[in-house]
């Protein structure tokens, strides 16, 4: 954390974690959105499974997500087209 010199400002500083999201933290992540979020986040936990997302969670020592996010590896049309690679039929 970067503070301004002569700044009054006060800081908590919390420790965080990063590690997989789990199934079992989703009731945990209702500040995340709406129920439909929560219903395809599990989803995507299924195609994590098998590789083709990760998705991760920052936690508190507490192993509270705050955060949640992920990557997907598998390659879009969209993505494939300005690649100029062939796109799939």
């Amino acid at each position: 954390m970067i503070i301004a010199p002569g700044s009054t400002d006060a800081a908590i500083v919390v420790p965080l974690g990063v590690r997989d999201l789990l199934p079992g933290d989703l009731p945990a992540c209702t500040w995340s959105g709406s129920a439909t979020r929560l219903r395809h986040a599990e989803r995507e936990l299924a195609r994590a499974a098998a590789g083709e997302v990760d998705h991760l969670a920052v936690r508190t020592p507490a192993d509270l997500p705050v955060t949640i996010g992920g990557v997907d590896h598998t390659v879009s049309d969209l993505m494939r087209r300005h690649l100029g690679a062939p796109v799939r039929r």
